[in-house]
């Protein structure tokens, strides 16, 4: 076997290792933007640059790309927009799949958003709660996880 160079496809297996990582970052994240945009975030006063200059940004990114949440064989067409709005309604009762999904829109969103010098897909996430709400099921939700009995 070699290290394979490209992303992960949506059959590659997340272990729970993984999905405890990514929560923890969330969480990271969370913290250290809830202290930075006390007040407000407001991306024409630069603070999307700000918030992309955080290492938790960073470690946060990293960690989704490494532990198989962006995937080279998924479209980025799940509705971020709805889900940040609406976090609850949208992101309590997503299987897995769904939550993978999600993130990997809003990476590929961000990604698109930071190259023009847009808002933060991640940081709205942060802020409605959404992404909380995605930590939160990884850390507890039973449902998410396979039983290891089928296997």
């Amino acid at each position: 076997m070699q290290i394979q160079r490209n992303q992960p496809d949506v059959r590659a297996t997340v272990c729970q290792s993984q999905a405890l990582f990514l929560a923890l970052r969330i969480r990271s994240l969370e913290a250290v933007t809830d202290q930075l945009f006390a007040a407000e975030y407001d991306p024409d006063a630069g603070d999307a640059a700000l918030f992309w200059a955080l290492p938790e940004y960073d470690l946060f990114h990293d960690a989704a790309y490494a532990c198989g949440f962006v995937c080279n064989d998924l479209a980025p067409d799940y509705p971020v927009d709805e889900a940040n709005t609406r976090p609850f309604s949208k992101l309590s009762r997503e299987p897995f799949d769904g939550l993978r999904h999600y993130v990997h829109t809003m990476l590929r969103a961000e990604r698109s958003n930071r190259a023009d010098g847009y808002f933060s897909p991640v940081c709205s996430a942060i802020q409605s709660g959404a992404l909380g709400l995605v930590a939160q099921r990884l850390t507890s939700d039973d449902s998410l996880y396979a039983n290891d009995a089928q296997q």
